[in-house]
């Protein structure tokens, strides 16, 4: 019995619980092939994801497994700290500062420096350039937002870049939506198009203030009506005659209408005003 005809014999015995897209036997991958046991080739189009983006047994991920594998095969994070997770960690806090403390300059060194790193990740490979990107876009909107105007020049120092340069990012966010704004090319500087986001907010703030006034007055004038017993106390009637009674007594309201009893009550929370 030949090779072939063993694998086929043993395949036959293996439980049918997993389907299978294909028949074919692999013995070896390289890049984006796949070699069967004959040594027919198949381009793979259904790769897992371990090798999606750099293909089977490329030579830099063979010696670094090869490498690692050497030194420690699975360590269990929540359990022991190992040097690749601990040579992460400086990275890590330098973005995250940078970008928290604003110092953009050095944040997009830093991501220009890892991007070599997230270059060779098994899951990021295909997007590092785009995050780096969005981080960026990020750290531009994050820097001009605030205000209503700013120099290109101070833009520029802040992300360690040329004017010319930081004056294609923005034009581009500018044109994309990202950034309601225009560029003034005879100052050289950037405005902000519609209300000022500092302005609007003082404005909210100042709205929610006058809120809490009335509602506080409102409150006020309840405990003072409370504290002179004044209490309005509605006539007895059955429910069918107080729904009659609702259209007209509506009426006289949107009429203006009053009667005695409601005027003294009225002259009454007056004087307890002025009090």
């Amino acid at each position: 019995m030949s090779d072939h005809q063993n694998y086929e014999a043993q395949k036959a015995k293996l439980s049918p619980v997993w389907t299978h897209s294909t028949q074919i036997i692999v013995d070896h991958g390289k890049g984006s092939w796949l070699y069967d046991i004959n040594g027919k080739a198949y381009l793979d189009f259904t790769c897992g994801i371990g090798v999606t983006n750099t293909g089977h047994c490329h030579p830099k991920v063979v010696e670094a497994i090869q490498k690692q594998a050497g030194l420690l095969l699975h360590g269990q994070a929540n359990i022991i700290f190992h040097k690749p997770m601990l040579e992460l960690v400086p990275v890590l806090k330098e973005l995250l500062t940078n970008f928290i403390s604003s110092s953009y300059g050095p944040l997009i060194k830093t991501l220009g420096a890892a991007l070599p790193l997230l270059s060779v990740d098994p899951f990021l490979h295909s997007h590092a350039e785009t995050i780096v990107k969005d981080i960026k876009v990020q750290a531009l909107l994050q820097c001009t937002l605030p205000y209503s105007s700013l120099k290109l020049e101070k833009i520029a120092n802040a992300f360690d870049m040329d004017v010319a340069e930081i004056e294609v990012e923005l034009a581009q966010l500018i044109s994309s939506g990202r950034i309601q704004a225009r560029i003034d090319s005879q100052s050289r500087t950037l405005v902000a198009r519609g209300d000022d986001k500092r302005d609007v907010g003082i404005r909210g703030a100042l709205e929610a203030s006058e809120h809490i006034v009335a509602e506080s007055r409102a409150m006020l004038l309840r405990v003072n009506l409370l504290e002179n017993f004044v209490v309005y106390t509605p006539a007895k009637a059955s429910s069918r005659s107080a729904k009659a009674a609702a259209p007209s007594m509506l009426a006289q309201a949107e009429s203006g209408e009053r009667d005695e009893g409601e005027s003294e009550n009225e002259d009454l929370m007056e004087d307890m005003r002025s009090d």
